[in-house]
């Protein structure tokens, strides 16, 4: 402890004219002397163990000094003890102090204790002690000591003026404190409202090397507090020149702030630029003057750190800096971020000139930058009052018109109060888009109407022209022929056509009218319409494959007709351009060209012909139908040798796949049979009825059998074997058998379907082992799943599937596995159907259909070999197009990813490519994003996933999901305010999705701490001067 002073009571007692050295005279009384001694020297201990030898004495020889002296060691004795922190000091010289005032011999401990309580900063007592003092009558060095101690604590106390009394009463008293009592009468002055006072005495102070360093910064902020900016100015400036200052970054602030108010933005930025490079937390307005200061001086870099700091920021500093941010993007090219900064300007309403400026620019820049729904609902969100609301009418107009997500396009304009004619075409045309996109999904329903709601906004001929078209084709599709026959004229009676669109051309239009004619059996007007496509195929010199199969297609059903009208030239003039053009469907011409040979009565000709189409076309589906063509114009010649080996060349290639083979058989058995040679016939006969016969070839076969075996060979008994090892076969019972059938396929044929499943139900009932059982429960499957009655439909086939030699087998089957799939979503049993379906189907576009069926029964089964297998073998088949094998890598992907094999799941998801329009193309390329993020691949994360977003335009949940994934790329980038945007999108134009918003959410949750954990924003400042953290000495 550093004291001043000796104790004021030896003072006086030594002032009674002793003069002898202090430790001579009464033994006793050199006691107390030593004790002061030791008390003076800070021996505390051995202090106070001498004044109690002292105070526990008999009374002195001198008694008139005794008490006097004993009063003294006693205090001196407690403050001792009080130093030495013994236990109950501080309250017994407390009690001491308290018994002897207002005697003046309480004034020592008094100070004393007040000291102490100083030293252990307990101001408070500290204070209450000095108030029990009579300062007055202290020397005046120990006065300035006290008051001093008092003041400081009243300081700390915050209470400012009573302790301006204290430091002024002293205030001029050169010495130890003077210089403190400056610092801290300055202090107190400037609190208490004394700005000019306060300065003069941190002037004072400014004078010793103890504050020298720390008083500019406090005058600087005065002047700042005041306004008085040129005053800052010039102080601060000059201040800086001195190397030795402190809080020099603090200064240059108050110095650039000063420049920023006097708006001297050059003279600001050096200072700015110092202070900004060495601090990192800032105020909001700090932040916003020093970014402004760069933005003006066109160091937009750094501007954008700046503001980028308070863009949170809910207010006009906000709003402000988020405005100049936005520009700052602008001028560097970067139109994302500006985008985002005017959409945070735009949610702010302290200044709503900018709110609605803003506004306008996010909506603009986001149909430039083509994110459609999001720049839709900004554009339709400025407010009709606002002066950029026409412009802004305009650009959505330009944005729904290019833009993919029909339905949202066609929800928003439809609730428009107003519509403009821009507007009306734009709704006009999506209507029409919308029908189309139904049409290929062929929800016939759906893609008339939107069809029907177009030409309500005849805006444009030619939309007004396609959508007509389609309405027509759709009346075509769905067999209202004579509707689609009026709609068709109505298309014609416009004359001159429009430019539309090929598949909506006159080319198609006529083409497809003529098979209206066609299938009402009008074949004279049929053929005009054919021979009008045509016309316009040679007219327009179409060059694509498409175009000349339809062209193909034309000629042959101009012969077909000109063939059913009888006019056989004709006829074969069309077919033949077909065969000499080698086009497509040149089979079915040769085939056709036969036919009418024979009707020309050109036997031999016939034949060459269908032998050039047997030879030339070995997989033709017409192969079959000119084996039996050519035998029976063998037959017809009498040429029965070559009329068998005909039809046993189609047995050969045909022997079970053909509907025809029986046919051959029956066929060779007769002329087996007319040449006498009873064993072939036999044995020709005997295949019929092992090979699947209809009832018909199985009545056939045994009428031709017993005409041998009963009438030329007198057998009957080998008869009867044969026809009892026929299933359910009866000859006494056929005729009621055939009979009964006959009803219910009569009434099913005629689209009679309840009372089709009545009549066979009936037959079922009574000929439980009846002929045509089998035929019988497939008519009935039939009848039951046009009436949407799948399940007992699906019992049905199941019942065929029993018979493998039912000619309804395969047929059944497909039925099953569409059933299985689409209605009663058993999965895995739709799997063992197409499955079944794939491998005995010998047809490859019902293979592929099949394989298709499958892969997607596996995947909802959670089947990976399933899903897998038939992956492999879509992607092997000739026939699988690009969205076959899209759809095969999707599932596949799918499937392996759900496994974690996250390699493997990329490759397959790759396959895919940019190229394929569908929604699980879509999300494949969603997966991909997602795993090269488990992968830790960021930077190749971010450019698929932006890629990816310009080619998912027609799936905006895929869109939304895949925005989600760039918010966790530019978190870990640690761009939060790209991050902050992509999630807010989501929220903002996909509310109507909550498996959406949770995860938008949630992400918002984690990006709200982070934003928190990083801001640099520091505690609002106050108008209270800033000290520095030095410790008083």
């Amino acid at each position: 402890m550093k004291r001043f002073t000796t104790l004021f009571i030896c003072l006086s007692f030594w002032s009674d004219g002793q003069s002898q050295s202090p430790f001579a005279g009464d033994n006793k009384e050199e006691k107390f002397f030593e004790g002061s001694y030791f008390f003076d020297h800070s021996l505390y201990g051995i202090s106070a163990l001498t004044y109690k030898d002292y105070i526990n004495t008999p009374k002195s020889s001198v008694e008139g000094n005794f008490q006097k002296l004993k009063n003294e060691a006693s205090f001196n004795n407690e403050i001792a003890e009080l130093y030495l922190e013994l236990p109950q000091a501080s309250n017994q010289l407390h009690y001491s102090i308290d018994k002897h005032l207002p005697d003046p011999v309480a004034l020592p401990a008094i100070l004393e204790m007040g000291r102490y309580f100083y030293n252990q900063r307990e101001y408070k007592n500290c204070v209450a002690m000095y108030n029990k003092a009579e300062f007055n009558l202290l020397p005046s060095a120990d006065q300035v000591e006290h008051r001093f101690n008092k003041g400081y604590c009243l300081f700390v106390m915050k209470e400012f003026e009573k302790a301006k009394q204290e430091f002024l009463i002293v205030k001029k008293e050169m010495g130890l404190y003077y210089f403190h009592i400056h610092y801290y009468l300055g202090l107190s002055e400037y609190f208490t409202g004394n700005n000019s006072k306060a300065i003069q005495n941190f002037q004072i102070a400014e004078q010793t090397g103890i504050y020298k360093p720390y008083i500019p910064y406090y005058i600087c902020q005065i002047y700042f507090k005041e306004g008085k900016n040129k005053e800052l100015i010039v102080y601060g400036e000059q201040s800086l020149k001195n190397q030795t200052i402190k809080n020099r970054n603090q200064i240059r602030l108050l110095l650039g702030q000063a420049y920023f108010k006097e708006n001297d933005l050059v003279m600001a930025l050096p200072h700015f630029e110092s202070y900004s490079k060495e601090v990192t937390e800032k105020s909001v307005e700090e932040f916003y003057q020093i970014g402004y200061t760069f933005y003006k001086n066109e160091k937009y870099d750094l501007a954008i750190e700046e503001f980028d700091a308070i863009h949170l920021e809910k207010s006009e500093f906000g709003q402000l800096a988020n405005y100049y941010l936005a520009d700052c993007y602008l001028k560097k090219s970067d139109n994302k971020s500006a985008r985002i900064a005017f959409k945070n300007v735009s949610q702010m309403d302290y200044i709503p000139s900018m709110k609605h400026e803003a506004a306008f620019n996010y909506a603009k820049l986001t149909a430039e930058s083509g994110i459609e729904r999001e720049a839709i609902n900004a554009l339709e969100n400025i407010e009709e009052n606002s002066k950029y609301y026409k412009e802004s009418r305009d650009i959505l107009a330009d944005v729904l018109e290019k833009s993919a997500d029909l339905y949202h396009v066609i929800s928003i304009i439809e609730k428009q109060k107003k519509l403009t004619p821009k507007l009306k075409a734009v709704l006009q045309k999506a209507h029409l888009q919308a029908g189309h996109k139904s049409y290929a999904d062929q929800n016939m329903t759906s893609s008339e109407q939107h069809y029907t709601k177009s030409l309500q906004y005849p805006e444009s001929e030619i939309y007004e022209t396609e959508a007509i078209f389609w309405i027509a084709q759709i009346k075509q599709n769905t067999m209202m022929y004579d509707a689609s026959i009026q709609q068709f004229d109505k298309y014609f009676n416009i004359g001159k056509i429009p430019s539309v669109s090929p598949e909506a051309s006159p080319f198609m239009a006529n083409y497809a009218q003529g098979y209206n004619y066609l299938k009402k059996l009008n074949y004279k007007k049929a053929l005009e319409y054919f021979q009008k496509t045509i016309s316009l195929f040679q007219q327009n010199s179409f060059s694509s494959q498409p175009w000349k199969n339809i062209t193909s297609d034309a000629y042959i059903r101009s012969g077909d007709c000109a063939f059913k009208e009888r006019d056989y030239v004709q006829a074969r003039k069309y077919y033949q351009t077909v065969i000499d053009k080698k086009w497509k469907y040149e089979d079915y011409a040769l085939y056709q060209k036969g036919l009418l040979l024979g009707l020309q009565n050109e036997p031999y000709e016939k034949i060459v012909v269908l032998k050039e189409l047997t030879s030339k076309f070995k997989n033709s589906e017409y192969l079959d139908l000119s084996y039996i063509q050519i035998g029976d114009t063998y037959s017809s010649l009498n040429s029965l040798d070559n009329a068998y080996n005909a039809y046993q060349d189609l047995v050969k290639k045909f022997g079970t796949t053909s509907e025809l083979a029986n046919e051959a058989r029956l066929k060779s058995a007769l002329i087996a049979y007319n040449k006498g040679d009873l064993t072939v016939a036999i044995k020709q006969y005997k295949e019929v009825l092992s090979n699947k016969p209809s009832p018909q070839e199985t009545q056939a076969a045994v009428t031709g059998l017993e005409e041998i075996y009963m009438n030329d060979l007198g057998k009957p008994d080998e008869y009867l074997a044969i026809l009892e090892k026929l299933p359910n076969y009866k000859a006494n019972d056929y005729s009621a058998d055939s009979l009964h059938f006959k009803v219910g396929e009569v009434r099913f044929l005629n689209g009679e379907y309840e009372k089709a499943i009545e009549s066979f139900t009936t037959y079922i009932q009574k000929f439980p082992k009846g002929y045509y059982k089998s035929n019988a429960f497939y008519f009935r499957a039939e009848s039951r799943a046009v009436l949407k009655k799948y399940a007992e439909a699906l019992d049905d086939y199941a019942f065929v599937l029993l018979d493998s030699g039912s000619s309804y087998y395969e047929s059944a089957l497909k039925k099953a596995a569409i059933i299985t799939f689409n209605h009663t979503q058993d999965f895995k049993q739709s799997f063992l159907y197409y499955d079944k379906y794939f491998q005995i189907s010998k047809v490859e576009s019902e293979k592929l259909w099949a394989a298709n069926g499958a892969i997607r029964s596996a995947f909802k089964n959670n089947d990976k070999n399933g899903v897998q297998n038939y992956g492999e073998k879509i992607l092997s088949m000739n026939s699988a197009d690009q969205e076959d094998k899209a759809l095969a890598s999707y599932f596949t992907g799918k499937m392996l990813y759900n496994e974690k094999q996250l390699d493997q799941a990329l490759t397959c998801f790759q396959k895919i490519g940019n190229d394929i329009n569908l929604s699980q193309a879509a999300e494949a390329r969603f997966w991909i994003g997602d795993i090269l993020i488990k992968q830790n691949k960021w930077e190749e994360a971010e450019i698929h996933c932006n890629n990816s977003n310009e080619v998912n335009k027609y799936y905006p949940y895929w869109i939304a999901r895949t925005v989600l994934l760039l918010s966790d790329i530019y978190v870990h980038k640690k761009d939060l305010y790209s991050a902050r945007a992509a999630i807010e999108a989501v929220l903002e134009n996909f509310g109507d999705d909550a498996g959406l918003v949770k995860l938008a959410k949630e992400r918002l949750a984690v990006l709200e701490t982070l934003e928190k954990d990083n801001s640099k924003i520091k505690a609002k400042p106050t108008n209270q001067l800033i000290l520095d953290n030095r410790k008083n000495e």
